[in-house]
């Protein structure tokens, strides 16, 4: 009924439900969320295998590591964003582009190590039932792997800058949120379309320098630019 271009272990749908609507029952502890988000978590996963495009050791391995992201966040959180706040701006700007190029270089290792693969004839014939294109997993491509790293940079710095000017609090009335998402939308498009228009394009290292820049610019907006511009516009509410 649908197709893939990307591996099949894990399930990414599994994993990132797990994870994300886990987190969200994990933040509120109320019995009828943490039911809602059990049921979204396994109903995501079943849709995967109706769809054809996963096999059921796939989403199992997606739920397994989801659960674990989950437990992570849930033990660490606390002690790790306490030892963060210690830190001065930057130096946490510093340790998040530490782990920005950990993640980059990690992901360059399993390219260089991967890039010789040849994808067997019948995974091809496999994903082609539906009359879609053929496979193009992530491992062969820097595409997503420079994108994730470079918004997790520019997420991460624009929350540590944010804290040096107070913070921010996304309460308010829904006229005031309603445009804050307007203005937040506005902001990610000139960035993503404006600097994709103007920076070059390709699989070499300075487009990829390039990229980098970009998404980076997008996450520290989306963390850090809108919600200082929403000040600005008068937009916020007193923490």
């Amino acid at each position: 009924l649908a197709s893939e271009i990307g591996f099949g272990v894990p399930s990414g749908h599994a994993e990132i439900g797990a994870g994300l609507w886990g987190m969200m029952a994990a933040y509120y502890r109320k019995t009828w969320v943490w039911v809602t988000a059990l049921l979204l978590i396994f109903f995501i996963g079943i849709s995967r295998l109706y769809l054809g495009v996963h096999f059921p050791h796939d989403v199992l391995v997606g739920w397994i590591l989801g659960f674990l992201t989950l437990w992570a966040f849930a033990r660490f959180w606390d002690p790790v964003e306490a030892r963060i706040k210690q830190m001065s701006f930057w130096n946490q700007a510093g340790l998040a582009l530490a782990v920005s190029l950990s993640v980059l270089l990690l992901g360059v290792l399993i390219f260089l190590l991967s890039h010789n693969f040849v994808i067997p004839p019948e995974w091809i014939a496999n994903a082609t039932n539906a009359g879609a294109e053929a496979p193009a997993p992530f491992a062969f491509s820097m595409d997503a792997l420079v994108t994730s790293a470079a918004t997790l940079f520019g997420l991460c710095t624009g929350l540590a800058w944010m804290a040096t000017c107070g913070g921010f609090n996304a309460a308010g009335p829904i006229w005031k949120r309603a445009v804050r998402y307007v203005v937040g939308v506005i902001g990610v498009l000139i960035l993503y379309v404006g600097l994709k228009t103007i920076f070059p394009d390709g699989n070499t290292f300075v487009p990829y320098v390039f990229r980098y820049i970009r998404y980076t610019a997008i996450g520290f907006w989306v963390s850090g630019g809108a919600p200082w511009a929403f000040a600005k516009l008068n937009l916020t509410v007193s923490n």
